[in-house]
C-alpha cells in the first residue's frame, strides 16, 4: 500500500462529544489531516469546503443518527468512505449501516488504537482506488467514444469516397462498351473487354462497400415482394458485370410466391449469393435456384451450384468480415457477410453444406411476413 501523507489523507470526525475528538485528534494528528466536528452542520461545511476521504461519526447524535447523517452524506459524496464509531451494540444498525448505506466499518467504543489505525489506512486506500477506477472508467469513456467518432467518420469516408468514384467507373464501363461496339471486328477489342472485366470488378466492390454501413443503419421498409421478379432482377444486375452465358441457371420458383419485406435487403442477399454460385463454378457451370414455402412462416431458398466449394477448415469463416477464401478470390470478403447481416435484420438465417471441388449449397430461411415480427 502505498504511504499516506497528511494533505492526501483528510479525514473527518464528527461526535457530539467534545472529549472523544480530543482524544481522536492526539492519537493520530501526526497520521492525517483531520477535521473534527462536533455537530452535524458544522460536519456537512466541512464536506462542502475540503474533499474529505474518510467519514467517521458517532451513531448517537442529538439532530440525526449517524446512520441518517451517512444515508445523506453517500447521496451527495459517493466516492467517501464512511465508518460509524457507538458504544451501542445495535445489530439492526450494523445491518442497515452495509446493506442499506454502504458503510465499510462498524467501530465499537472504546475504539482500540492499533485496529482503528489499520481501518484508517484501509478506508483511505480504498478512497484512493474507488478514485483511480472511476479516473480509469473515466478514459475507457473517453477512448471508447473517440473510437466511435473515427468509426463514424470512416464509414463516412468509405460511403462518400465510393460514392465519388461510383460515377466516373460507371463512365469509364460506358467508354469500354462503346470501343467493343465500335472495334468489334478488330483485334484490339480484346483491351476493351479487359478494361471492362476489370472496372466491373471494382463496380462489385464499390457496391459491398456501399452496402456495409448501409445495412446496419438502414430503416426497413415492408412491402409485399415476388421472390421471382427478385432473383430476375438480381440476375440481370450480375449480367451487367460478367457474362452468365457459359452457366446453365435453373430457377424453380412459384411466380405467384410472394413475401413482405424489405426490398432492398432481400435483393442484396440474392444478388451476392447468386452471384457468388456463378463465380466460383467454371466447367459444366450449374446453378439450381429454388424457392418455396417452409413452415414455421417461412420462405426457404436454397441456391446450389457445382462449382469449386469451400475448404471445410474455412466453412466457418465464410461469414467474417474481409474473409476470402483462397488467393483466387474474386471478391473484398464483403459478400458473404453482408449477406448474414441483411438475413439477421430481416429475422432469418443462412445455413451452407459444401464439398470441395463438388459445389456449394446455401439454404436461407426468410419469414414470409416480416411485418408480424416485431422488429
Amino acid at each position: 500500500m502505498n504511504e499516506l501523507r497528511q494533505g492526501e489523507s483528510k479525514i473527518l470526525y464528527i461526535d457530539d462529544e467534545q472529549e472523544n475528538l480530543d482524544s481522536f485528534r492526539l492519537v493520530f494528528m501526526e497520521y492525517y489531516d483531520l477535521y473534527l466536528a462536533n455537530n452535524v452542520d458544522e460536519g456537512m461545511r466541512i464536506l462542502e469546503q475540503e474533499e474529505i476521504q474518510v467519514l467517521l461519526t458517532d451513531q448517537r447524535m442529538p439532530k440525526m443518527t449517524g446512520l441518517e447523517l451517512l444515508s445523506q452524506v453517500k447521496k451527495l459524496y459517493p466516492d467517501i468512505v464512511c465508518m460509524i464509531i457507538t458504544g451501542y451494540a445495535d445489530l439492526e444498525v450494523v445491518t442497515k449501516a452495509f446493506n442499506e448505506v454502504g458503510i465499510y466499518q462498524y467501530i465499537h467504543k472504546p475504539w482500540d488504537e492499533k485496529d482503528l489505525k489499520i481501518k484508517l489506512d484501509n478506508a483511505l486506500e480504498k478512497y484512493r482506488l474507488i478514485k483511480e477506477n472511476r479516473s480509469l472508467i473515466g478514459n475507457l469513456q473517453e477512448s471508447k467514444d473517440n473510437l466511435e467518432k473515427k468509426v463514424e467518420e470512416l464509414d463516412t469516408f468509405v460511403y462518400r469516397a465510393s460514392h465519388d468514384i461510383n460515377g466516373p467507373l460507371s463512365s469509364f464501363l460506358g467508354l469500354c462498351e462503346l470501343g467493343i461496339r465500335e472495334f468489334e471486328q478488330m483485334d484490339s477489342v480484346k483491351y476493351f473487354q479487359m478494361l471492362k472485366s476489370e472496372a466491373n470488378r471494382m463496380s462489385r466492390i464499390l457496391f459491398n462497400l456501399l452496402r456495409l454501413n448501409e445495412i446496419e443503419v438502414m430503416e426497413i421498409v415492408c412491402d409485399e415482394l415476388n421472390l421471382l421478379e427478385i432473383i430476375h432482377s438480381s440476375l440481370e444486375h450480375i449480367n451487367k458485370s460478367f457474362s452468365t452465358d457459359n452457366h446453365e441457371i435453373n430457377i424453380e420458383i412459384d411466380p405467384n410466391l410472394t413475401m413482405v419485406s424489405d426490398q432492398k435487403l432481400v435483393g442484396t442477399i440474392m444478388m451476392n449469393v447468386i452471384q457468388n454460385a456463378i463465380l466460383y463454378t467454371e466447367n459444366n457451370a450449374k446453378v439450381s435456384i429454388k424457392g418455396e414455402k417452409n413452415g414455421n412462416n417461412q420462405i426457404k431458398i436454397q441456391i446450389n451450384d457445382n462449382g469449386i466449394g469451400i475448404d471445410p477448415k474455412s466453412l466457418h469463416l465464410i461469414y467474417n468480415k474481409f474473409f476470402r477464401g483462397t488467393l483466387k478470390s474474386k471478391g473484398n470478403g464483403l459478400g458473404l457477410y453482408l449477406t448474414k447481416l441483411a438475413i439477421e435484420r430481416l429475422k432469418g438465417k443462412i445455413e451452407v453444406e459444401s464439398t470441395k471441388e463438388l459445389g456449394t449449397t446455401f439454404s436461407i430461411y426468410l419469414p414470409i411476413n416480416l411485418k408480424a415480427i416485431e422488429l
